[in-house]
């Protein structure tokens, strides 16, 4: 019995998973909800805890107000995507983080994460999804972003800030620019 609701489960999360992943994001004029791109952050940390029977080390938090805040969709998940592919997730001592604060006063999301490096033969990085990133980062806010990245022989750190808008903002603002962040 506990097979079924098992595959039950992770079939319900790849089908969330998918589903977000090809959402159409026209009616926020291409924005996507900071709820949504949490509940799908912490959608792929489940789907990769299950695939390693709950073996892996991550800590994910959250600080600050999500809802009603907007933001470019897909963005945070690639970071995310890099702890697995790259990350050493096994050491119970040195879990990997992710840590997201909304800052409501600066109107600013803070996105960082932080991994052990696995050690031995690595994957092989092209490093597109992370120069995608940035493109779509300085067509829809220009220069008003930041990216730092910390890596270090055994670790790696990489710290995105970004403006949020609210839902009057992304009719005035975001029509004007997103479409061009998107494509």
């Amino acid at each position: 019995m506990s097979t079924f609701k098992t595959y039950y489960f992770q079939g319900s999360l790849q089908s969330d998973i998918m589903r977000y992943s090809l959402k159409d994001h026209t009616a926020t004029n291409g924005l996507a909800h900071l709820t949504e791109e949490v509940a799908h952050i912490e959608n792929v940390i489940n789907i990769h805890q299950l695939r390693f029977a709950g073996s892996l080390h991550i800590s994910f938090t959250v600080e600050g107000e999500a809802e009603g805040k907007l933001v470019a969709p897909m963005i945070l998940i690639t970071l995310v995507e890099n702890i697995f592919k790259h990350g050493d997730l096994h050491d119970k001592n040195n879990p990997a983080q992710i840590h997201c604060r909304i800052d409501a006063a600066k109107q600013t999301v803070f996105f960082a994460t932080y991994n052990k490096k696995k050690t031995g033969a690595s994957e092989d990085s092209t490093g597109i999804g992370l120069s995608n990133i940035k493109q779509r980062l300085q067509a829809l806010y220009k220069d008003d972003f930041s990216i730092a990245t910390v890596d270090e022989p055994t670790s790696y750190k990489k710290e995105i800030t970004i403006p949020f808008f609210d839902n009057h903002q992304q009719k005035s603002f975001a029509a004007n620019t997103v479409n061009r962040a998107i494509c």
